[in-house]
Parts: C-alpha cells; sequence; structure tokens
C-alpha cells in the first residue's frame, strides 16, 4: 500500500503518456489501413480529434504531450526537465509501436509505408514534413509552454482545440504530398509492421528520415517560442 502511494504519483504521468499516445496512433493506424476513396478525405481530422481528445484526457496528468518532437520542444525550451524529456519519448515510442502492432495484428496485413505521394519526390514529403512538425510543436509549446497562455495560477482550456485544429489544417494540405503525420511515434510505432516493399533505400530508411525530420521540428518550435515570447 506505501509501495503504491508513492509509486502512482510518479509513474501517472508517463502511463498517461502511454495511453494517450498509444491511442491517437491507433487510430492513425486504422484509418490508414481502412481510409479508401472519398474517406481519405477524413483521415486527417479523424486523427485531430483523437489527438485533441487524448490531450484533454492526459494533460492534468502529464501535459498531455502524446509526441516526441513536441517532448523534445519543451525540453529545448527549458520547460521540462530532459530526464523527464528523454522519458517521456521512449514512452511514447513504445506507446506507438503497441499501438501499430495491435492495428497490423487486428487487421491482419502490415501498415503503410510513410513515404512521398503521387508525384511528390522523397524530398518534397520531408520538407513539408519537416515544416508542419515544426509549427505543430509550435502551437503546442505556445498553448501548454507560455506563462502567459497558460499561469499556473489559471490553466487555460483552448489547448487541445489550438493543436487538434492544427492536425487538421496541417494535415488535409500536407497529407497530399508527405502523408503528414508530424509525430514520431505514429512513424515509428508502424515502422516494424510495415510492408517490405518499395525503392528509394527501403520504407524503413524512408520511415527513419521521416521521423528524424518530424523530431528536428522540434529545433526549429523553440527557437520560434524563443523569438516571439522572450518571457
Amino acid at each position: 500500500m506505501q509501495f503504491a502511494e508513492h509509486a502512482l504519483p510518479i509513474l501517472a504521468p508517463y502511463f498517461a503518456e502511454f495511453l494517450g499516445t498509444f491511442w491517437v496512433v491507433f487510430v492513425a493506424g486504422l484509418l490508414s489501413v481502412t481510409k479508401s476513396g472519398n474517406d481519405e478525405m477524413w483521415t486527417p481530422t479523424g486523427v485531430a480529434f483523437a489527438v485533441m481528445a487524448a490531450m484533454y484526457a492526459t494533460n492534468a496528468s502529464s501535459g498531455g504531450h502524446l509526441n516526441p518532437a513536441v517532448s523534445l520542444s519543451f525540453g529545448l525550451a527549458r520547460k521540462m526537465y530532459w530526464g523527464r524529456v528523454w522519458t517521456y519519448v521512449l514512452v511514447q515510442v513504445i506507446a506507438g509501436v503497441a499501438a501499430g502492432g495491435c492495428v497490423s495484428v487486428m487487421m491482419g496485413q502490415p501498415l503503410p509505408v510513410r513515404e512521398p505521394q503521387a508525384e511528390y519526390s522523397l524530398l518534397d514529403a520531408l520538407v513539408v514534413e519537416g515544416i508542419y512538425s515544426t509549427i505543430f510543436s509550435f502551437v503546442a509549446l505556445n498553448c501548454l509552454g507560455s506563462l502567459q497562455n497558460n499561469p499556473k495560477s489559471a490553466r487555460n482550456q483552448f489547448f487541445g482545440l489550438a493543436v487538434g485544429f492544427m492536425a487538421i489544417a496541417g494535415g488535409h494540405p500536407a497529407g497530399e504530398v508527405s502523408d503528414a503525420s508530424f509525430n514520431p511515434a505514429i512513424t515509428l510505432g508502424f515502422l516494424p509492421f510495415q510492408t517490405r516493399s518499395g525503392g528509394g533505400g527501403g520504407p524503413w530508411m524512408r520511415s527513419l528520415l521521416f521521423a528524424g525530420v518530424q523530431a528536428a521540428g522540434a529545433v526549429g518550435a523553440a527557437t520560434l517560442f524563443f523569438l516571439v515570447r522572450p518571457e
């Protein structure tokens, strides 16, 4: 009993990040496997609603990052200790892999490879993914990390809407180029369960490039945060 009383408050943020990230990647995986025809246009909206709901559910426990790039941006912006940042990132990636595995087993098929869409090149897709990942983390930082927007004495309640709408605003245009995940937990969560076909360095290498660009968006987000909020 004493162990539970002392351990649960310490572990609660990590359980929250795991559950929230699992939910986001699980929804993204199901939508990516089942999308077809006109239903495909609803994929970014579905993922965005999952992000929004999971953020509101986990914010009080963990901050509701649910994205390694967001957690890294908090570390770079000095809004979180690096020990917790790296633990969050590890938990989020594990949750992503668990969710990806559940979707693949449940649907009985591999998950789609993260790759350029239609006539676009790999460079086009990486640039788009990097830009939108930067903006995604920047919005999260401004809503959750700013002392003006989110003072300790009066926490705001619009953070989930802002980040969710950012996922919609970015997901629709970027989805036509890069398939738009903006989240290394999704990209790496799909990785072990992807189809093994494809050229251009192979699906694993392309997925790792996407995850790297998404994580690098944290650097851009933290830089922009310091420029617009010298608080």
